[in-house]
């Protein structure tokens, strides 16, 4: 059976192998026509797969089949042991209680994730979608601005781990840092930056914990060059490049002062959280569902 996910440079794609290596290490392998599908919001990205598929917390995001893919339309080739929530399963028409979370929450069951020895910070991190870091190269700069610690999705995956575990607060745009901050119990806010940010897929997890949260809208920021192409495209008169050149950098630096503005508000904020039943309660009920499909795979 070969896992499947995201293969992207991202923390949290990368979590797949960390967590079901750990729990469910005797069942891959990349030689049968069976597929284990894991975290990330891959069920409209992974249709291709011609075999059995067994989808355990993944999730589909919806209103973006452009970036997300197309929904699955779920057969008998689909062994659904459960999905990321229950937006998820209401779209899919799923039996709700196939709806428990997102299982990058077991990272915290892993004896080396645990970080019961770190001693807590004030560390206000921003956490930006990995496609946002594309899109202005300025991140760390401006964080510094702010007062917040920059933390890219691309870096290491434990030391994004450990910086996360380690904060009083988390401001993302990363969906999987601000799941990852909920399972350390380090309170989180949700920002909004770019159109291709997904809402569907956020309330689809944050649902699966009963946490209501409100987006937080931020002015999307582009490096001066681009937009002094984008300004010459939208204005098609003989002006020099140079006076482009200065329209940019005055848009972008009034955008990059309202960005921080309101970066520093929210870093005052007290953030959410979801109870410590509810997530105990999610988990146990993850591990569970694993330990059985484990079980039923090793015994035939």
């Amino acid at each position: 059976m070969e896992l499947v996910y995201h293969k992207g440079n991202n923390f949290g794609d990368k979590l797949n192998p960390i967590i079901f290596n750990h729990f469910a290490k005797d069942l891959f392998n990349e030689q049968d026509d069976e597929f284990f599908v894991g975290i990330g919001s891959i069920l409209g990205l992974k249709q291709h797969l011609v075999g059995k598929k067994h989808v355990f917390s993944s999730g589909y995001a919806a209103n973006d089949s452009g970036t997300y893919g197309a929904a699955p339309q779920i057969d008998s080739s689909y062994n659904v042991l459960c999905v990321r929530g229950p937006l998820t399963a209401a779209f899919l028409k799923l039996d709700p209680k196939l709806a428990v979370c997102d299982g990058a929450v077991l990272i915290t069951e892993i004896d080396e994730y645990k970080f019961d020895d770190l001693k807590s910070t004030d560390d206000i991190l921003y956490i930006p979608h990995h496609k946002s870091e594309d899109m202005y190269s300025g991140w760390e700069d401006l964080c510094k601005r702010a007062g917040v610690t920059f933390v890219s999705t691309k870096d290491d995956t434990k030391e994004v781990l450990i910086k996360i575990a380690k904060a009083k607060l988390v401001i993302a745009e990363a969906m999987h840092g601000a799941i990852i901050a909920d399972t350390y119990r380090v309170p989180w806010v949700v920002v909004k930056s770019y159109p291709f940010i997904n809402e569907f897929k956020w309330q689809d997890w944050a649902s699966s914990l009963e946490v209501k949260f409100d987006f937080n809208f931020l002015p999307s920021l582009h490096d001066p060059d681009y937009m002094g192409e984008v300004i010459a495209r939208k204005i098609p008169l003989p002006i020099p490049q140079k006076i482009f050149q200065i329209m940019a950098n005055l848009f972008v630096g009034k955008r990059e002062r309202d960005f921080i503005s309101q970066l520093k508000t929210l870093a005052t904020s007290k953030g959410f959280i979801s109870s410590n039943e509810i997530l105990s309660a999610r988990k146990e009920k993850l591990i569970e569902i694993l330990s059985t499909f484990s079980s039923s795979r090793n015994n035939k």
